[in-house]
């Protein structure tokens, strides 16, 4: 098995201090996307994804997707090191399903 490239926020204080100070994208309508540079050994992410999206089995393939595509960066981009946090915006009904 191998090992991921990043470890995962646990603290709301990281997630308030991305929120305010990091660097903000909008990779879609239903994503932002926040981050900045760090200098630790590996990267650091975190998903925050509401309640109102979907059950938990649409919210658990969206955050496996996430991380899926982020473990792929990472080892594509070994010299970068992130910290970042993706926060998913409720949409219409079924927009998760597709």
């Amino acid at each position: 098995m191998v090992s991921k490239p990043f470890k995962s926020i646990r603290k709301n204080s990281e997630y308030l201090e991305l929120k305010n100070k990091g660097q903000k994208i909008w990779a879609s309508s239903w994503m932002l996307i926040s981050y900045m540079s760090i200098v630790d050994d590996v990267s650091i992410i975190g998903i925050s994804i509401s309640r109102k999206i979907g059950n938990a089995v649409i919210r658990n393939k969206i955050k496996r997707w996430i991380r899926a595509e982020v473990h792929k960066f990472l080892v594509a981009n070994p010299d970068i090191r992130l910290k970042m946090t993706f926060f998913i915006k409720p949409m219409g009904v079924g927009f998760y399903r597709r």
